[in-house]
């Protein structure tokens, strides 16, 4: 029964975390998008980079920002 309870704990805090992430992401856009813009008319560069990090146990994502 606990490891029910555990599992169920990581699933929820799981869906809560990509919900909140899909809601501010959506809430957000016409600011990203008017963020991109301005990226794009001052520098005629790419808008977004790719940065190596390295996270837990030392697997390496990458990481893209805005330049």
């Amino acid at each position: 029964m606990w490891k029910w309870a555990v599992a169920s704990g990581f699933f929820l805090k799981r869906l809560f975390d990509i919900f909140a992430s899909l809601t501010f992401l959506f809430l957000l856009s016409p600011l990203l998008t008017f963020i991109a813009l301005l990226i794009k008319l001052e520098d005629r560069g790419p808008i977004i980079f790719a940065q190596r990090r390295v996270g837990k146990f030392g697997k390496e994502f990458k990481m893209y920002k805005f330049r």
